[in-house]
C-alpha cells in the first residue's frame, strides 16, 4: 500500500532506454560477431579462432534472457504508471521480444556454424576443409545476415527493407551453396 501511494505521488520511473539499449547491444554485438566471423573466413583462421567465435555465439546467447527481462521490465514500468498516461510513449514492447528471440535463434545457429568451424580446423579429427572459394561465398552471406541483424530493432520502413534485402540475398547464396554440397 505504501509503495503504491508512494508511486502515485512521487510517479514510479519509466524503465525505457535500458530495454532500447540492450537490445541495440544485443544485436550489434550479434552483428559484429558475424562479421568478424566472415573476414576471418576469408583470411586466415584456425581451430583457436573458431574456437573464440563459438565461445562468443555462447556469450551472446545466454545475455538474451537477461535482456528479455529488461524489456520485461520495461513494459510493465509503463502500465499503470501516472507518468506513462501523462505522456506515453511509443514503444513496441512486443517487437523488443521478438527481436531478442530472433538474436537469440540466430546466436544458436552461429554457435553451431562454429563448432562446425572448430571441427574442420582441428587436424586430429580429419575432417575436410572447406574451398577458399566456398568460404568467400559462406563468409557474403554471413555479412549479408550480420547486416541484417544490425537492422533488427528499429522500425522504419527502411530499416525493414534493408533486413528483407539482406536476407534475401543470404538465402540466395547459401540456396546456391547448398546445391553445390548436394
Amino acid at each position: 500500500v505504501i509503495g503504491v501511494a508512494v508511486n502515485a505521488v512521487v510517479l514510479a520511473p519509466l524503465h525505457l532506454t535500458q530495454p532500447r539499449q540492450r537490445v541495440r547491444a544485443l544485436t550489434r554485438q550479434t552483428a559484429e560477431l558475424l562479421e568478424a566471423m566472415a573476414q576471418g573466413l576469408r583470411g586466415d583462421w584456425d581451430e583457436e579462432v573458431a574456437g573464440r567465435w563459438h565461445r562468443f555465439a555462447d556469450e551472446i546467447a545466454e545475455r538474451a534472457p537477461p535482456v528479455l527481462d529488461d524489456v520485461r521490465t520495461g513494459r510493465e514500468s509503463t502500465r499503470f504508471n501516472p507518468r506513462h498516461d501523462l505522456r506515453p510513449a511509443d514503444i513496441d514492447w512486443l517487437g523488443y521480444e521478438r527481436t531478442v528471440e530472433t538474436v537469440r535463434r540466430t546466436q544458436w545457429q552461429v554457435s553451431g556454424i562454429a563448432r562446425t568451424l572448430v571441427d574442420a580446423a582441428d587436424e586430429a579429427e580429419a575432417q575436410p576443409v572447406p574451398s577458399k572459394l566456398f568460404l568467400e561465398r559462406y563468409a557474403g552471406a554471413l555479412e549479408e545476415i550480420g547486416a541484417a541483424v544490425d537492422h533488427f530493432g528499429l522500425r522504419s520502413e527502411e530499416e525493414q527493407g534493408q533486413v528483407e534485402q539482406h536476407i534475401r540475398k543470404a538465402i540466395a547464396t547459401l540456396d546456391q551453396l547448398g546445391v553445390e554440397v548436394r
